[in-house]
C-alpha cells in the first residue's frame, strides 16, 4: 500500500510584515505564541466557543475567546501592523515604518498568553468592531484608545467612555515627549509611556509587562470567564 501523503506543515517565516527579533527577551512568565486569521467576524464565536474554521481552532476546542480592539488609524502609535511586535516582542516598530518596509495589514490577530499564575487567554486582536455580535461585545477584553471620541462611534455602550472602560480595560499608548491628551485623564485607562530612543527599547518590555499584568487583573475579577487553564480542553 501506498503511504499516505503528509499535509504540508504551515509556515509564517516568509510573511511579509514579520517581526524582527528582539534585543531583549520579554520576562520568562509572559509566555505568548501568534498566528493570524482571516474568519470572517460573523463566523467568530460567542464568549463560550472559539474562532471557527482552521486547525487552530481544533486545537482551542471550547476554550473562552476574547477579542482585542485597537485602534485602526495608521496614525496610530499602536494599530494592526504593528501590535503583535510589541504584545509578543517586546518591541516597538511604528507603523509607517512597517508599512514602508512591506508589511500587510492583516484582518485580525490570533494570540494566546500565559499569565504568572498559569492561566492563559486566547485573544482575537482587530481593528474594525462594527459587526460583532451582542455576544461577541461581552467577550472583548481590552482596547487601545486612541485618545478620541470619535474611535468610539458604533459601539453599543450609551454612556459612552465611563460604560465602555467598565466593560472593558483601556490602555492609552503616547511617547515620552509628548503631552499627555487631556481627555483621557477623564477615562479609566492605564498609559504604555514609550520612548522614541533606541538605547532605550528595554522600556517597551517594561511596558509590554504593564499592559498583560492590567489586563489579566481586569480579568479575573470583571470577566474570569475569559480566562482559562491550559489544560482545559
Amino acid at each position: 500500500e501506498k503511504a499516505a501523503h503528509k499535509q504540508p506543515r504551515s509556515s509564517s517565516s516568509s510573511a511579509p510584515g514579520s517581526r524582527p527579533t528582539p534585543s531583549g527577551a520579554p520576562p520568562s512568565h509572559h509566555r505568548s505564541s501568534l498566528g493570524t486569521t482571516h474568519t470572517p467576524l460573523q463566523r467568530m464565536p460567542s464568549s463560550s466557543g472559539s474562532v471557527s474554521g482552521g486547525s487552530r481552532s481544533q486545537a482551542h476546542g471550547s476554550r473562552p475567546q476574547a477579542i482585542f480592539i485597537v485602534p485602526a488609524a495608521i496614525t496610530s502609535i499602536v494599530n494592526m501592523l504593528n501590535v503583535r511586535d510589541m504584545l509578543e516582542g517586546s518591541v516597538y516598530i511604528s507603523a509607517t515604518d512597517k508599512k514602508a518596509n512591506g508589511a500587510i495589514k492583516e484582518s485580525t490577530i490570533q494570540l494566546t498568553h500565559t499569565f504568572e499564575d498559569g492561566s492563559a487567554i486566547d485573544l482575537t486582536v482587530l481593528d474594525n468592531p462594527t459587526k460583532l455580535s451582542p455576544a461577541q461585545w461581552a467577550s472583548v477584553a481590552g482596547c487601545v484608545a486612541q485618545g478620541s471620541t470619535w474611535q468610539f462611534k458604533g459601539w453599543p455602550y450609551p454612556n459612552g467612555e465611563v460604560e465602555i472602560f467598565a466593560k472593558m480595560a483601556g490602555f492609552y499608548v503616547r511617547f515620552n515627549d509628548e503631552i499627555p491628551n487631556q481627555k483621557t485623564k477623564g477615562w479609566k485607562v492605564t498609559n504604555l509611556v514609550f520612548s522614541r530612543e533606541r538605547t532605550r527599547k528595554h522600556e517597551v518590555g517594561v511596558m509590554t509587562s504593564l499592559f498583560w499584568d492590567t489586563l489579566h487583573k481586569f480579568l479575573k475579577i470583571n470577566k474570569p470567564q475569559l480566562l482559562y487553564h491550559p489544560r482545559q480542553r
